[in-house]
């Protein structure tokens, strides 16, 4: 048997890999998703595994969007068509053109044929000749051949919904001894190393502080812990860097002008100070590498007791007084005698023409939200109880699918 490690839609075979996993493929999975603990009749069986709806929103976050699987599908056709050429194959007396039976084949077609390829992958050959060079694993029309491995991967499972799970099978390469059966694979990979390993990169998210970054940090692992692989979160504290928005804007600037290829999603606050400073950012010519987001509005926001001079009112503070603790679900946000803790007026910021405002008793909130998280096991429980840092992130997933 080869030392080779096994990619599969279910059950079915897609394509393998003689001594090597690679990134295109280890960057599909996260360390939870390996299953040591499935067996054939013979020997163990290492795996890694997702639903082939995580595999979508993983791609989707790496920037393999349907979008990008269709371009990448146009330009095989294209390069399968100029390689081609003028050559003629003649079979039974009649003579077929490859490259006319491919330019006539649109990505819709290729598409719909994908399920019966894949349901006859070890069967005998399709009728249709197209079809049957899909089918076939010696051949490059699933997946078709593309620079990007994982865009030709999103193509086929647009294509084929009844797919259930995607799994990596690395136990031929263990037992070969190209890995040790305790190596954390899909972690280990992604280690820094000197060599650039862009498909494995996570996107850096960078935001005004370091509450700000650990709220984001704690609350991708609670409600998307089938994501946490995929970002990765700049550290304030490690090494006391200043906080703020506007020291934001500086650290955008410095990124952007660094020439190192770094995806990277800035996030403000939703205050005054915070949109602000976003304005300024967007107006620089940022490369698109780098994404500039504001803190959602939200409806708990839109009637939030206040204090100031003239008094307590309830009053919209989107846009003027919504930090990241305006984010942490209502149920830490309440005081001792269940009410709203206020947020309290401060300085009038003229280049937004608005008043900053923020939250009193940051600490209690911080410290209840803190509690929340740690008890949280059921990120599907999680998303429901927190729709405010599900906004956030549905807003930095939309983000991440720009490349």
């Amino acid at each position: 048997m080869s030392s080779s490690s096994l990619l599969l839609f279910d059950d079915v075979e897609i394509d393998e890999w003689r001594e090597h996993v690679p990134d295109e493929v280890i960057a599909l999975f996260q360390e939870p998703d390996r299953d040591p603990k499935s067996y054939d009749e013979h020997s163990e069986r290492i795996c890694y595994s997702a639903t082939r709806d995580v595999i979508l929103q993983r791609l989707d976050v790496m920037g393999i969007t349907s979008e990008v699987a269709a371009d990448a599908f146009e330009n095989w056709k294209e390069q399968r068509i100029e390689l081609l050429g003028d050559i003629q194959i003649k079979v039974d007396d009649e003579v077929d053109s490859p490259a006319g039976s491919i330019r006539t084949l649109s990505y819709w077609g290729w598409q719909q044929r994908v399920p019966a390829a894949l349901a006859a992958r070890f069967g005998p050959p399709l009728a249709d000749s197209i079809s049957a060079k899909m089918q076939d694993l010696s051949e490059d029309w699933m997946p078709f051949g593309s620079h990007d491995y994982r865009a030709a991967l999103r193509a086929m499972l647009d294509a084929a919904p009844n797919v259930q799970a995607v799994t990596l099978d690395v136990s031929a390469l263990i037992r070969a001894g190209y890995f040790d059966p305790d190596l954390c694979i899909a972690l280990q990979l992604r280690a820094e190393s000197d060599c650039r390993r862009p498909v494995l990169e996570s996107i850096v998210i960078i935001a005004e502080g370091s509450f700000d970054i650990r709220t984001l940090q704690i609350s991708l692992r609670k409600l998307y812990p089938h994501l946490d692989y995929y970002f990765s979160f700049f550290d304030h504290e490690e090494l006391n860097v200043d906080g703020g928005a506007e020291y934001l804007v500086k650290f955008i600037k410095a990124f952007a002008t660094s020439g190192m290829y770094v995806r990277m999603i800035a996030v403000f606050d939703n205050d005054a100070a915070g949109v602000a400073a976003a304005a300024k950012a967007r107006a620089l010519s940022l490369p698109s590498r780098i994404q500039i987001l504001t803190l959602p509005d939200t409806d708990i926001a839109r009637e939030y007791p206040t204090i100031g001079p003239q008094g307590e009112h309830n009053v919209d503070i989107n846009g003027r007084a919504a930090s990241i603790e305006l984010y942490l679900g209502r149920h830490n946000l309440l005081d001792r005698n269940h009410c709203l803790i206020p947020v309290r007026w401060s300085g009038y910021l003229a280049a937004v023409g608005q008043y900053q405002g923020a939250i009193e008793n940051k600490g209690a909130v911080h410290r209840a939200f803190e509690a929340d998280m740690a008890a949280c096991t059921d990120p599907v429980q999680a998303r429901r109880t927190h729709p405010e840092l599900v906004a956030i992130w549905e807003q930095i997933f939309l983000a991440a699918r720009q490349r």
